[in-house]
């Protein structure tokens, strides 16, 4: 477990600085896991957690949308639909 947290936390960079500039911040790297647990059905509240991490990283609701949008030719339209539906339920409050 202690293996596989330390990989999450390189992939999405968790408690790191955003010092290279180069790199894919970390908020987008959020935005990339909520569209690809969209486009799995995993569990609205999971999407929602890190959708939350990642407007607190500085991601508007307009970059959300265009996540889930740019998903939405490869996913299909049940990914745009579950993306569309957690951001909905977030300004609800029910995340």
């Amino acid at each position: 477990m202690r293996t596989y947290n330390q990989a999450v936390g390189i992939a999405l960079k968790h408690g790191e600085r955003e010092l290279d500039t180069d790199d894919l911040e970390a908020k987008y790297r959020e935005l990339v896991v909520c569209a690809l647990l969209a486009f799995r059905g995993e569990a609205e509240s999971a999407i929602a957690g890190h959708l939350r991490r990642a407007m607190r990283l500085g991601a508007t609701e307009k970059e959300a949308v265009g996540a889930f949008e740019a998903a939405f030719v490869p996913g299909g339209a049940p990914t745009l639909l579950t993306g569309m539906r957690v951001l909905a339920g977030m300004r609800r409050g029910e995340y």
